[in-house]
C-alpha cells in the first residue's frame, strides 16, 4: 500500500481518537477555554490598568485646577479694601488665608465704634505686635465670614465672626446725602426737633450716652446747625439702627447717619 494512504489512514485515526477522548473527557474544550481565559485576563489587566492611569490624569488636572483657583483668589482676597468687598469674594463655604496686615488693613477700615464690636482694638494691638500671629483664615458660612487667628503652630489664637449686617452698618456709617428725614419712610414718623433730642441726651448716664453713640467724636463732626433727628432702620442690617441728623443750609438740608 502506498505510504500517502498509510499517512491519511494514520491521521483519520488520530482524529477519531482525539473525538473520541473529547467526548469522553471535554480536554480540548478545557484546554482552549484555559487558554482564552489567560488571554481575557490579560485584556483586562492592560484595560484596568490604562482606566486607573486615565483617573490619576484627571484627578491631578482637577488637582491643578482647585490650586490655580486658590491662587487666584488668594491674590484677589489680599487686593480687597473692606470687608464688604471681601463678602463679595468668598462664596459659602469657602475659604482663604489672609496675612495678619490685610485683616488689620480691612479692620481699619471699619468705623471704630464697629470695629471695637468684632475685636477690641487693644486686643488686636497685642496680637498683632505679638509676633506670633501669621495668617488669618477667612471662610464664608452662611451669611458670615468666620476670621481665625493662627499662630506659628497653626493653633488658633482668636477667631472673630464678621456678619453682613455689621458691614452693612459700616457702609453707611458717616454718609451724607441732600434731603430732608422727612423724605426718607425709613424713620417711620420718628423725627425729632434737634434741641428737644440733645436736651434729653445730656440727661443720659455716661454708659447710656455711649450705647445709642459709641463714638462721641461724631457729635463734634456735625455741621452746624443742626434742625432735626431721627432714629430709623438699615436695610439689610438686622441689630443695627440709623441715627441721622438734619442739618440747613444755604444749598439746603444735608443728612448725616450713623
Amino acid at each position: 500500500m502506498p505510504v500517502g494512504i498509510w499517512g491519511s489512514l494514520a491521521f483519520l485515526l488520530l482524529v477519531v481518537i482525539l473525538g473520541v477522548v473529547e467526548l469522553q473527557t471535554g480536554f480540548i474544550e478545557r484546554t482552549a477555554g484555559r487558554y482564552l481565559n489567560r488571554r481575557n485576563q490579560g485584556r483586562q489587566a492592560w484595560g484596568r490598568s490604562w482606566e486607573k492611569q486615565r483617573s490619576a490624569r484627571e484627578a491631578a488636572r482637577e488637582l491643578d485646577e482647585r490650586s490655580a483657583e486658590a491662587g487666584r483668589l488668594r491674590a484677589r482676597v489680599e487686593l480687597a479694601t473692606s470687608f464688604k468687598e471681601l463678602f463679595g469674594l468668598l462664596i459659602d463655604r469657602q475659604s482663604s488665608p489672609l496675612s495678619p496686615d490685610k485683616f488689620v488693613e480691612l479692620y481699619l477700615d471699619l468705623p471704630r465704634a464697629i470695629g471695637k464690636e468684632l475685636i477690641e482694638p487693644s486686643d488686636l494691638v497685642s496680637l498683632y505686635w505679638s509676633g506670633d500671629w501669621v495668617r488669618t483664615s477667612v471662610l464664608m458660612k452662611d451669611d458670615l465670614i468666620q476670621a481665625y487667628l493662627v499662630d506659628r503652630q497653626s493653633r488658633v489664637m482668636r477667631s472673630v465672626e464678621i456678619s453682613q449686617s455689621m458691614v452693612t452698618a459700616a457702609s453707611i456709617y458717616g454718609e451724607r446725602v441732600d434731603g430732608q428725614l422727612a423724605d426718607f419712610p425709613a424713620f417711620g414718623g420718628k423725627i425729632y426737633p434737634a434741641d428737644r433730642f440733645f436736651a434729653a441726651f445730656r440727661t443720659l448716664s455716661q454708659d447710656e450716652r455711649e450705647r445709642i453713640i459709641p463714638d462721641p467724636d461724631i457729635l463734634l463732626r456735625l455741621p452746624k446747625p443742626v434742625s432735626r433727628v431721627g432714629l430709623g432702620v438699615i436695610d439689610g442690617a438686622a441689630g443695627y439702627d440709623r441715627l441721622s441728623f438734619e442739618t440747613e443750609g444755604i444749598a439746603g438740608s444735608t443728612i448725616t447717619s450713623y
